[in-house]
Parts: structure tokens; C-alpha cells; sequence
């Protein structure tokens, strides 16, 4: 699995400090989603601190989804993800992407995500994935996932 510096992830939050979530249960950190506006059918730089964010956002970019696994099968994901796509609707961005890894896209699919390139930067599995807002419904099967 990919790990980016600490840098990366410190500067998304510092750019876009509303766009990210932790789920925590009694003190314990269940889960986190690290997400942020973007501009453009191309991901952000792989493994780089951004100084600043595009201007014409147009793109909630979705980076970083983790689930602790005593945490998995409890509804963490599906969560984390409704605040995350619910965000993006309230902003009026028009699409939300996201580079899938390690096998991740079959989640992603559930969420109405469909590939549209190869992302070899992230490994040799790794698609970018997009969805557009206006296909963005919740639906009961997605939040039992």
C-alpha cells in the first residue's frame, strides 16, 4: 500500500480544513477521510505537499479513506463517504473524483464511481474514478455497505 509524507496530508487539511472527517468512538479513532476541492480531470500531485489549491474548483477530490479493521463492517465507510459527498453537493462542485488502490475500486462502484483512466502513478491496479453531483443519490443499499 502507498503512504504519502505526513507533509501531504498536513497541507490538505491546512488548504481545505472543512473537507475532512474523523469517526471516533469512545476516544478511539475508528476511521478518517481526507478530501479536498480540485480543479480538473487530473489528480493532485502523488506524495506532494500543496501550497495552495486551483483556482475554478470544479472537483471535490476524495484522497484519503481509512477504516480501522476492528472498526470495518460497522458503518464507518458509508458515513464518512455521505458526509464527504454531501459536502461537495453543498459547495457546487460538479464532480468528485478519486484514485482507486489496492483493489478499492469495487467499493467505489457501489457509490455509482466509474473508471476513467489508468492512474499508474499509484500502482499497477490504481483507476481514477469519477462521479457526476447530479449521480450522487444515497441510497439504502450504499449505506448498508
Amino acid at each position: 500500500m502507498f503512504h504519502e509524507p505526513v507533509e501531504t496530508f498536513a497541507a490538505r487539511l491546512r488548504l481545505s480544513p472543512g473537507s475532512s472527517w474523523v469517526a471516533e468512538a469512545g476516544g478511539q479513532v475508528l476511521g478518517y477521510f481526507f478530501t479536498h476541492p480540485w480543479a480538473g480531470e487530473t489528480p493532485p500531485p502523488l506524495g506532494r505537499a500543496l501550497q495552495q489549491l486551483p483556482a475554478n474548483q470544479d472537483t471535490h477530490f476524495l484522497h484519503d479513506l481509512a477504516v480501522h479493521p476492528q472498526a470495518r463492517g460497522r458503518g464507518v465507510a458509508p458515513r464518512l463517504v455521505e458526509a464527504a459527498l454531501d459536502w461537495g453537493r453543498q459547495r457546487g462542485l460538479k464532480f468528485t473524483r478519486l484514485v482507486a488502490v489496492a483493489g478499492a475500486a469495487p467499493f467505489w462502484r457501489k457509490w455509482g464511481f466509474k473508471p476513467v483512466a489508468t492512474a499508474p502513478a499509484y500502482g499497477d491496479d490504481a483507476a481514477l474514478m469519477a462521479l457526476p453531483v447530479e449521480s450522487q443519490r444515497i441510497t439504502t443499499s450504499q449505506t448498508a455497505a
